[in-house]
């Protein structure tokens, strides 16, 4: 990979993290200002209902006045005040409605610290003065107050910090979304250009196997016939199985040199109206019938194929299958049509395809077999994809590895 390449990746790997960052940063900062605004508005309510106790102590504390206690609550009902009660254990002085309902000279406090309890959208606060002086034996309790009030000031300091999270949540996820996106972006882009570089590779590769094996073909040609004709004038005996070892082998680099022609060609392909059931069938006669169980049920009556390249991948996999299942197993293969897609299936019964690996077998020169030529896999995926489609290979539940062709009509 290019510098540039390298460096424009990190840039652009570089400004995704950031744009996270920036947001992680956004949603991290709003939280932490909205609980402190929640614990300011904390002590903003306790101390407004201070505020209204010390009013109220200017007014006087004894023998308050229930037209004194309404004028009080009238005052100071625009900042929140709801309600105002003086009380003993045997008289009660109030204004206003209690939401909580009437206090209890019981529940009141003995000492000066005062009670404050939340009452759905009030706070009550009750509170006993101490009186003046050391505490004597025999003092009689001073009357004890409640109040309810609306921490008006405090809802909007609430509000406005719900505001501004809101507001930052929504910047924050905005952000995020963008990154996300930004990054779906970056790895399409990535695997388009690895497509591109393996496209590349793959016609580069197809262009040079088609000059070596043309420039492969006569030479084996001569090479065979002249090995065949050893065969045939040579005595049984050790030359003669060395002269049948020379064509064995001719054949087989003929058989290679066939392979990377296929390999090589690109050509568009024909489509014609074609049988799958028949194909399907027809290929599993060419390699081994009776060890191939084909199941057509839900096979269309045509579909739109270039038949001698499909009647080539499909008698691949199934040469492919027959030689990886054991001698006394059977293959299965089956064609199918859902909607407008065309599937067909291989399954053998033999040990399976290598961990990790199940993408390499359609490279180019990769294989697992001791005589494979790594090309049949690769020559299908072409013709699969020449079609528009996608073939796949994966281990069964149940043992054996399946091979899927999916097709679109075209």
């Amino acid at each position: 990979m290019k510098l540039s390449a390298i460096g424009t990746r990190l840039a652009a790997w570089g400004l995704l993290a950031a744009t996270f960052a920036m947001g992680a940063a956004l949603l991290l900062t709003s939280w932490s200002s909205y609980r402190s605004v929640m614990a300011a508005s904390a002590a903003v309510t306790r101390s407004q209902g201070d505020a209204f106790l010390r009013a109220l102590f200017t007014r006087g504390r004894h023998d308050v006045s229930a037209a004194d206690l309404q004028s009080f609550l009238e005052e100071q009902r625009p900042a929140g005040l709801q309600y105002v009660a003086v009380f003993d254990h045997d008289r009660l002085v109030g204004a206003g409605q209690p939401l909580g309902g009437p206090p209890d000279a019981s529940s009141a406090p003995s000492s000066g610290e005062p009670q404050v309890r939340r009452l759905d959208t009030r706070f009550r606060l009750v509170l006993r003065p101490q009186p003046p002086g050391p505490p004597r034996p025999g003092r009689p309790l001073p009357p004890a107050i409640t109040i309810e009030y609306e921490p008006l000031l405090a809802r909007l300091l609430e509000s406005g910090a719900v505001r501004a999270l809101r507001w930052s949540a929504a910047a924050a996820t905005v952000l995020l979304v963008i990154a996300a996106l930004f990054a779906r972006m970056l790895l399409q882009r990535e695997a388009a250009e690895r497509r591109y570089e393996e496209r590349r590779r793959l016609a580069a590769l197809g262009e040079m196997s088609s000059v070596l094996a043309h420039e492969l073909r006569n030479p084996l040609a001569s090479l065979k016939g002249h090995a065949q004709l050893l065969v045939e004038r040579l005595p049984a005996g050790r030359d003669r199985a060395k002269a049948e070892t020379i064509v064995l082998e001719a054949r087989r680099l003929e058989a290679l040199s066939a392979s990377l022609l296929d390999f090589s060609r690109s050509g568009p392909v024909a489509r014609g109206e074609v049988d799958p059931a028949a194909l399907l069938v027809s290929a599993a006669a060419a390699v081994a019938a009776a060890r191939i169980r084909v199941s057509a049920a839900g096979s269309p009556p045509r579909w739109p194929l270039d038949e001698p390249r499909m009647r080539q991948l499909l008698t691949n996999l199934l040469s492919n299958a027959v030689e990886a299942s054991p001698a006394d197993a059977s293959v299965e293969a089956g064609v199918a049509a859902s909607g407008d897609r065309l599937l067909f299936t291989v399954r053998d019964h033999g040990e399976g395809l290598p961990a990790g690996q199940e993408h390499r077998l359609f490279e180019p020169f990769f294989t697992t077999r001791a005589k494979g030529t790594g090309l049949g896999l690769a020559i299908a995926q072409r013709i699969v994809e020449m079609h528009g489609g996608t073939i796949s290979a994966a281990n069964h539940p149940q043992g054996g590895a399946v091979f899927r062709v999916e097709l679109p009509r075209g």
